[in-house]
């Protein structure tokens, strides 16, 4: 069993030693609320070696489970009729639109990880960490939830 304190200092020590080693802007606090780092770390139960492309496998794990989400109200599975009933609340076209611009997003930012894993591109990892975390505090978080919202309250009639 592993000691989640002897965890959450090793993170955070790999944390400082990577952010200036990469120099990206983004703070641990705004990488944790966006994207729960923690977490991630500890249910995989340790710190890689190359904590910071944990950090971005974290990033995008988050957004590629919300890439499912989205495909699902563009494409819904014809058995699944939670899907279809979703994806008849948003049917409009400026609708159809925004999720299209955030399912185009999450995948600019998979194949530039997969990109960092293969160039291991050191500035490009940098830039990935911060807009990552800018685009979803800009754009994708309170887009999300309005979809979130739009839906949860469609359940409830």
């Amino acid at each position: 069993m592993i000691d989640k304190k002897e965890l959450i200092k090793e993170i955070e020590k790999e944390f400082k030693k990577t952010k200036e080693e990469l120099e990206f802007n983004a703070t641990f606090e705004e990488l944790e609320e966006a994207f729960r780092i923690y977490d991630g770390v500890i249910s995989s139960e340790f710190v890689s070696t190359n904590f910071s492309r944990q950090i971005c496998s974290r990033i995008l794990d988050n957004y590629m489970g919300w890439h499912n989400y989205l495909n699902g109200i563009l494409m819904p599975n014809a058995g699944f009729l939670a899907s279809q009933t979703e994806a008849n609340l948003f049917n409009n076209k400026e609708d159809r639109e925004m999720i299209w611009k955030l399912i185009k997003k999450t995948m600019e930012f998979s194949t530039t990880h997969s990109l960092i894993g293969l160039t291991k591109n050191k500035e490009l990892e940098a830039k990935y960490i911060d807009e990552t975390l800018n685009y979803w505090n800009e754009f994708f978080d309170p887009s999300i939830k309005g979809i979130l919202l739009r839906a949860n309250e469609a359940w409830k009639e």
